[in-house]
């Protein structure tokens, strides 16, 4: 059930779903740390960090910010997210 907060947002409790998702992201430490990779023919590659096997779900890069868009897998998230990402080689 949604509740509107004192500027009128509204705030509701996560699913199961959503609690998992985000404690699989942030881990124990409740903060989404850096991740690394590199690309290779186009298709992006995160070798450490918790976007490792999130590959699919990478909209955009911007390798100048190193930060990546990152398509949600739950509903609750329509819009994408940003995550940190570094990209240490490109070829």
């Amino acid at each position: 059930m949604a509740q509107k907060d004192e500027q009128g947002s509204f705030i509701r409790a996560l699913s199961t779903e959503e609690e998992q998702f985000l404690m699989k992201l942030c881990g124990k430490e409740h903060y989404l740390s850096m991740s690394r990779g590199f690309i290779k023919d186009g298709i992006t590659h995160v070798t450490q960090g918790p976007l490792k096997g999130w590959e699919n779900r990478i909209c955009k890069i911007d390798r100048h910010k190193r930060t990546a868009k990152i398509k949600a897998p739950t509903e609750w998230l329509q819009k994408s997210f940003v995550a940190g990402l570094e990209i240490v080689s490109k070829s």
